[in-house]
């Protein structure tokens, strides 16, 4: 069975929900209708998705993750009312598929109290705003999830990308920067050489964990 997410409706000063339980009758207020929020779902990362992006530690390779949505009857068993249901055979239909399936939800998954019982599930690196009258907005921290990704290579968790991705990725660079070059915009010159720079980098940052075949 899926784990349950202690749900976190308390708000910080600047508005967004806590991620610690509180009571609904704390927070005060009409509670939001999250809509397909409210299906909970796993993160699987691909071996032929990848992005560039820049966290702290300069620039790195990360998997794009997909969202593993748990919905009643489609790849999962039943399960008594008002319970999650079980997930077992969609992750295992999904790793067959040669993703790897994060299990541990709780490193990367909180829920959010909604209206009649319900509760919305949302990443970490998702901040979610509520308001008074029901409505609520999120607002990614795209630090916080370069940040996570990027840990899931460097911890072994996700393996590192292929020889033959990285080559694809470095292709598509190379011609971003040509087709710049090819418009005299010296701007997207500019910004294209210095993406491949920064790949070249995080192809550098890779080497501990190396790259397979």
């Amino acid at each position: 069975m899926a784990k349950d997410i202690s749900p976190a409706p308390a708000r910080t000063p600047d508005g967004y929900a806590e991620q610690r339980p509180i009571s609904a009758a704390a927070r005060g207020g009409k509670l939001p209708s999250f809509g397909e929020r409210t299906r909970m779902f796993f993160l699987g990362a691909h071996p032929s998705s990848w992005q560039l992006v820049n966290v702290d530690a300069g620039p790195r390779i990360v998997p794009v993750l997909k969202r593993l949505i748990v919905q009643p009857g489609v790849w999962t068993r039943t399960a008594p009312k008002g319970q999650t249901p079980d997930p077992s055979l969609l992750l295992a239909k999904n790793e067959r598929a040669g993703f790897t399936v994060l299990r541990d939800v709780d490193s990367y998954l909180y829920g959010v109290p909604g209206a009649d019982g319900s509760q919305g599930f949302f990443l970490k690196c998702e901040k979610v705003r509520t308001y008074e009258d029901g409505a609520y907005e999120v607002v990614i921290d795209h630090g916080v999830d370069y940040a996570f990704r990027a840990s899931l290579v460097a911890s072994g968790t996700v393996a590192p990308p292929r020889e033959g991705v990285l080559s694809e990725m470095r292709a598509r660079l190379v011609r971003a920067r040509q087709r710049a070059q090819r418009r005299k915009d010296e701007e997207g010159i500019t910004e294209a050489a210095k993406r491949l720079t920064e790949f070249d980098e995080a192809v550098v940052a890779l080497k501990p964990a190396k790259a397979v075949a």
